[in-house]
C-alpha cells in the first residue's frame, strides 16, 4: 500500500480495512456480540470459523461462516476465503482452552503475513487476541506452547486472563465474561477509530510500523468528566496500565485515541499535557500516534483515552 491516508471525509469510500474472525465457541462468542454491538462508522467484516456446524447455524448475527477441521483436507481453501481480499488488517479472536483453535489461529496467520516485496501484501496486520483458560483448569503448558506457535505467525498477540475476572466478585459469572467482550470489543474499536475516524489524517503504514515493534501488545483506557476530564481519564488509564502488570519504561510505542462527546471542547493543550505526562513518566524514547473522535454514544461532557502500546519484554 502506498501512503494510504485514511480519514472522515474518506471513509465511505473504503473497503473493509480490518476482518473480524471468531475461531472456535469462545472466539465466536466474542465475534457476535461485538457484530451485534456494532462498531460506529467504520466498515468491518466479520467471519466465523468452527468445527460445530451446530453452534456455526445457532449464530445468527454473522453470515460469514466457515465450518472447518484442523485436518481438512480443504483447511487453506477455506481459511482464505474465511479472509477474504478486503482486509488490511485481521483480528482474530479465540480461547486457548480447547485442542482445535490454535493450529487453525497459527494458520489464518501464516497466511496473512506481509511480504516485503509484494506491494499488495506488505502491509498487512495480523493480531489475535487470545483468551487464556482459568488457572485451575491446569492447561498452562499447553497454553504456552499454544502462544508461541501462534506468535511466530501473527503480528502481534493481545491476551486476555480468565484469571483478572476473579476481581468482580459482585457480578455475576455471565456479566463477568462479559468484560471479555467489552475488553475485545475496546481495543478494536480503537485500532479502527484511530485509522478510519481520527478526525486528523494518520497514516496506515505508521500503524503497521508500530504493530511490528516490541515483544507484545497491551491494551488500556480509562475515562473522566467535568472540568478535570482529561487528567481523570489519564490518570485512570494510567493505572490500568500498572495493573497488567506492564512496566513503563518497557512501552516502545502508543497508539492513542481520545474520544469524546459532542459536548466537551478538547483543546490543543489537554492533548499536549496528556502525551508531556505519559512522555515524563514513560521516558523520552516513547513514540506515540494519536487521534482524536467526537462519539455520540458518550455522556455529556464525557471522555475516554484509549491506548494500544507495544511493549518490550
Amino acid at each position: 500500500m502506498d501512503n494510504i491516508v485514511f480519514d472522515r471525509m474518506e471513509a465511505e469510500n473504503l473497503p473493509s480495512v480490518v476482518k473480524i474472525i471468531g475461531v472456535g465457541g469462545c472466539g465466536g462468542n466474542i465475534v457476535e456480540n461485538i457484530c451485534k454491538k456494532g462498531l460506529r462508522d467504520i466498515k468491518v467484516d466479520y467471519a466465523l470459523i468452527d468445527n460445530d456446524r451446530k453452534a456455526l447455524d445457532a449464530r445468527k448475527a454473522v453470515g460469514d461462516k466457515h465450518f472447518v477441521d484442523k485436518d481438512d483436507a480443504n483447511l487453506y481453501r477455506k481459511l482464505r476465503a474465511a479472509i477474504g481480499n478486503r482486509a488490511g488488517i485481521i483480528i482474530v479472536i479465540a480461547g486457548m482452552g480447547g485442542e482445535n483453535s490454535a493450529p487453525i489461529v497459527s494458520t489464518l496467520c501464516s497466511l496473512f503475513k506481509p511480504s516485503p516485496d509484494d506491494d499488495d501484501t506488505k502491509n498487512n496486520i495480523s493480531i489475535v487476541y487470545a483468551v487464556v483458560p482459568f488457572a485451575f483448569e491446569r492447561r498452562e503448558k499447553k497454553v504456552s506452547n499454544d502462544l508461541a506457535m501462534i506468535s511466530e505467525q501473527a503480528t502481534k498477540v493481545i491476551t486476555f486472563e480468565n484469571d483478572d475476572l476473579r476481581n468482580n466478585i459482585n457480578i455475576s459469572i455471565n456479566s463477568a465474561f462479559e468484560k471479555v467482550d467489552e475488553h475485545a470489543y475496546n481495543i478494536i474499536n480503537t485500532l479502527s477509530q484511530t485509522i478510519l475516524n481520527s478526525g486528523i489524517n494518520i497514516d496506515y503504514n505508521d500503524i503497521a510500523t508500530v504493530l511490528q515493534y516490541g515483544d507484545r501488545m497491551v491494551f488500556a483506557n480509562g475515562s473522566g468528566h467535568g472540568e478535570k476530564r482529561m487528567e481523570e481519564a489519564s490518570d485512570n488509564m494510567i493505572k490500568n496500565i500498572e495493573l497488567s502488570g506492564t512496566q513503563m519504561c518497557n512501552i516502545a510505542y502508543m497508539i492513542l485515541l481520545i474520544s469524546f462527546s459532542k459536548t466537551v471542547l478538547l483543546t490543543p493543550l489537554e492533548v499536549y499535557t496528556t502525551i508531556d505526562k505519559l512522555r515524563c513518566l514513560i521516558g523520552d524514547h516513547l513514540d506515540i500516534l494519536w487521534g482524536v473522535h467526537e462519539d455520540e454514544s458518550l455522556e455529556d461532557n464525557r471522555l475516554t483515552i484509549s491506548a494500544i502500546m507495544t511493549v518490550k519484554n
